[in-house]
């Protein structure tokens, strides 16, 4: 029996549903004779033997798999420039040969564009080559090659393949490019994309326009993809004078800074709002005052200074208008952080719960997932694990109906599964979500890192290996230090953890569950609940001692024991005079 083999970029002119119907032809495409990402890799391994993990996935990310693009990479040898000019000067040369020389002039002038862009789709090209019947044009491209991926979960956006857009993006003159990329970014935003509308302002020379895009960012933008990490990278190429140009700039940047722990970065941006004071008109003046005030005291929060954040928070829900909804839920959420830290939880409850009620009145399921993270550590601090875990679900539900990715908030419900395996003793599958929830931080840029490398330390730490649990914590504190971290919010935590390194017992309880903003200091009230738990007294002794009812002081020892990560009034008073609270 005579078998063919034959391999075309292009769709050979024979009768292809007649020989399907016949049971004579097996057609495969470019997406199923490409490397997996394993075999790519022993293809790496058995050519240079030395590879790394990082350069594999380096060139996964570059090829996707693509065989001759592959080849030709490795074939070119190490990862110098001289070879990697080699490398591009071949991947240039088979492409200009087995692709561009079968296209006609407009298609490869055309390809060469796309080229230059970071996405396209039928609506871009329609209006990026007005008059050309652009949307047929690139219809036309996508039947003549398979490099083109579709964009994850972004429904008709399509990319390049990275190699081969890096390949050409060199084809087109730098005068041509900047214009290109000008008339592309403008459509952009008007399509919806003001990642890649920003992205190529500011490689067209024009961070003014930039600037511009950034004025219609919205919270539930900043917390999706990796928008936060983008964001903070945007803020170094654009000039401090356009930063600082506008007061809703300053909000947007004061507030990136702030979820990402950058305390110093973001009092600079909240400072800089007084310059726009006061204004001509009593309604925006008061308007700008009192996001002012909620941004002041989310700030105060976050450095300890309680009695001014509350002061901050309050006023601004005073003044808040309807339309700054999303500076109300920023305030509530600080005062259901700060009464948690206090112990009274019923308040905290309050605040979470009127957060809540303003996300849902305006349809933001962004800032309801937000809440419910708060509202997950409530309930595990009240010692209510099961509606805990139904909360969590019921979050995980909702975060997948989402549009876009919410990279953020997922890595953070991620964490606090895994937390709720520890307490449940369910390690392995702990470790499974401790590695998602620090693979989406790192990604995104959430300090929330922290917590997870403090729990992988001490799981770790359980198991015996002191030394790799001592890494992770030095890493936590690189990481840190490297975002502009103050040290306070992190220094407690990893000193902490270094003792019981030191001698603590493997058997304690699980960690503790509230990051260091919330975290880093017992209240006075708590350290006296304490100290008279030290004495031996009960809870109904120390109530009467302290003139407050049972369940408040049932609330403080949860509260102790939650911040020392104890699960009893023993392990609490053996943690507290290792950290030195009782001296």
């Amino acid at each position: 029996m005579l078998q063919l083999y034959v391999t075309s970029r292009q769709r050979p002119d024979w009768n292809l549903p007649r020989l399907l119907l016949a049971d004579d032809l097996l057609e495969l495409d470019a997406r199923s004779l490409a490397f997996t990402s394993q075999e790519q890799r022993c293809l790496q391994l058995r050519l240079s033997p030395q590879a790394s993990l990082a350069q594999s996935e380096a060139l996964w990310q570059r090829t996707r798999g693509w065989c001759a693009g592959t080849r030709l990479i490795l074939a070119a040898g190490k990862n110098d420039e001289d070879d990697r000019h080699i490398a591009h000067t071949w991947l240039r040369d088979y492409l200009e040969r087995e692709w561009l020389s079968r296209l006609d002039g407009q298609d490869c002038a055309a390809l060469i564009e796309l080229a230059q862009l970071p996405k396209c789709s039928a609506q871009l090209c329609e209006q990026l080559w007005e008059g050309q019947q652009g949307a047929r044009l690139f219809m036309r491209l996508q039947k003549a090659h398979s490099f083109f991926l579709p964009a994850q979960g972004e429904g008709d956006w399509f990319q390049l393949l990275p190699v081969v857009a890096q390949t050409l993006s060199g084809m087109l003159g730098n005068s041509a490019q900047k214009l290109l990329r000008l008339r592309a970014c403008r459509i952009y935003h008007a399509l919806g994309q003001p990642n890649a509308a920003i992205e190529l302002a500011l490689l067209a020379g024009r961070p003014d326009v930039a600037a511009s895009y950034l004025e219609h960012i919205s919270l539930e933008w900043l917390l999706s993809e990796c928008n936060l990490a983008a964001l903070l990278n945007w803020k170094e190429q654009i000039p401090q004078e356009l930063l600082h140009s506008t007061p809703r700039l300053l909000c947007l940047f004061a507030r990136a800074l702030l979820i990402s722990w950058r305390l110093d970065e973001a009092a600079t941006c909240i400072d800089n709002l007084g310059k726009f004071l006061p204004l001509p008109d009593k309604g925006r003046h008061l308007r700008l005052l009192a996001n002012v005030q909620a941004l002041y005291g989310a700030l105060a929060a976050l450095r300890g200074d309680t009695a001014s954040a509350r002061s901050h928070c309050h006023e601004a829900i005073a003044d808040l208008p309807a339309q700054d909804w999303r500076s109300s839920i920023l305030c509530h959420s600080m005062l259901a952080r700060m009464a948690m830290t206090d112990g009274d939880l019923s308040t905290a409850q309050d605040h979470l719960h009127k957060a809540t009620e303003i996300g849902r009145r305006n349809g933001s399921l962004t800032c309801e997932l937000l809440m419910d993270v708060d509202a997950i550590r409530l309930l595990m601090l009240r010692g209510e694990m099961t509606q805990a875990e139904a909360l969590l679900l019921r979050s995980f539900e909702h975060a997948r109906g989402l549009e876009s990715q919410h990279r953020l908030l997922k890595g953070r419900l991620h964490l606090l599964r895994a937390e709720l395996h520890v307490l449940a003793g369910r390690l392995d599958e702990c470790a499974e979500n401790l590695h998602a929830s620090e693979r989406l931080a790192m990604e995104v840029g959430d300090p929330w890192i922290l917590r997870v490398l403090v729990i992988q330390a001490e799981l770790t730490a359980r198991r015996g290996d002191s030394e790799r649990a001592a890494m992770l914590l030095r890493d936590a504190q690189r990481i840190m230090q490297r975002g502009n971290v103050p040290e306070h919010l992190f220094q407690p935590a990893l000193e902490a953890q270094r003792l019981k390194l030191l001698g603590a017992p493997h058997d304690l309880s699980p960690p503790a569950m509230v990051t260091p903003v919330e975290s880093s200091l017992l209240t006075l009230r708590e350290t006296a609940v304490l100290k008279l738990l030290a004495q031996g007294l009960t809870n109904k002794e120390i109530g009467k001692q302290l003139f407050i009812s049972l369940n408040t002081v049932k609330t403080h020892a949860r509260s102790v024991n939650h911040k020392l990560g104890v699960s009893g009034r023993t392990l609490a008073v053996m943690r507290a005079q290792a950290l030195g609270l009782l001296l």
